[in-house]
């Protein structure tokens, strides 16, 4: 039997003999996790990193997605360690399997954490995402990805993608809490989206 199908068995004998704990779904999502890892399916791993994050087990998920982001996206530049950044250029960007904009709109609260500790920060955004980035991280240069990237890394120090600056900053509920950042919207479209309600 797979370690996937074992893990479901286990569930459903869990769940028909006693009501599951958190310690039974970590188990499971540890599992999974690890045949994924073991298969090299990166799809499949980046789809259960999810039940991680569900059981707020942020660092082994940030680990496993930037793995699986240096298999499928690898990069010119070293990864960001989480050493000094002073009078140094960061490129940051998403790890982007899916091409999901949600996704990388969830990613960009760990953009924030990094840049104030570059001499620079570039970050490579989905082009629909740039002007809505670019006014909620106003000190950051951002450009869109797929334009002309090796332009941007010849200009960096260092790379790191979302998941990096996650992995060396936020590990516990209360870190992902701290690292909320509301993006800004544009002024005279809310506006007018303002005045055509109150009408």
């Amino acid at each position: 039997m797979a370690p996937a199908e074992q893990g479901r068995a286990r569930r459903l004998a869990c769940r028909t003999q006693r009501k599951a704990t958190r310690e039974d779904f970590v188990k499971y999502a540890y599992e999974t996790t690890a045949a994924c890892e073991a298969e090299g399916n990166l799809e499949k791993l980046h789809r259960c990193t999810y039940k991680l994050i569900r059981l707020e087990l942020y660092e082994r998920t940030w680990e496993l997605r930037v793995r699986a982001a240096e298999l499928e996206q690898p990069s010119p530049l070293p990864e960001w360690d989480g050493s000094d950044l002073a009078d140094r250029t960061i490129l940051v960007r998403a790890y982007t399997p899916r091409k999901r904009i949600g996704e990388e709109l969830r990613m960009a609260r760990f953009i924030e954490p990094v840049a104030p500790q570059a001499g620079r920060c570039i970050l490579l955004a989905e082009p629909r995402l740039v002007p809505i980035l670019a006014r909620s991280f106003p000190e950051i240069d951002v450009r869109p990805r797929d334009v002309d990237d090796a332009a941007a890394f010849t200009e960096a120090a260092a790379a790191a993608y979302c998941e990096t600056v996650a992995l060396h900053t936020v590990k516990t509920r209360d870190d992902m809490r701290r690292a909320f950042m509301r993006l800004k919207a544009d002024p005279d479209r809310a506006a007018a989206i303002r005045q055509r309600y109150a009408r």
